[in-house]
């Protein structure tokens, strides 16, 4: 990442206090304005450059995954029934079982 290269912060805060549980860097070069979305235990991020993040809904930072779809992503995803819906610049694309 350089220099000049946005910074992505990732806090997770107490819902009752506001205090920060924690606040880290992630490892991304790109911004974050879609809306994270949180369903089964997992907290998903879509990036404006296309990459999907998977955090693990805990009270530490926790990357499962993070998926590069190729696409710009400029709507929040949704979670209907188990599986994600994401709108890519192109296409609509579900992940799930």
């Amino acid at each position: 990442m350089s220099a000049d290269s946005p910074l992505t912060i990732a806090t997770c805060r107490d819902p009752k206090t506001g205090q920060a549980i924690f606040e880290e860097r992630l490892a991304a070069s790109d911004g974050y304005y879609a809306s994270p979305v949180a369903g089964g235990g997992r907290v998903y991020l879509a990036s404006d450059r296309g990459i999907i993040t998977v955090l693990e809904a805990t009270n530490q930072l926790q990357v499962i995954r993070s998926i590069d779809l190729r696409e710009p992503i400029q709507a929040t995803p949704a979670l209907v029934d188990g599986k994600l819906y994401v709108r890519t610049a192109k296409h609509l694309m579900a992940f799930g079982e």
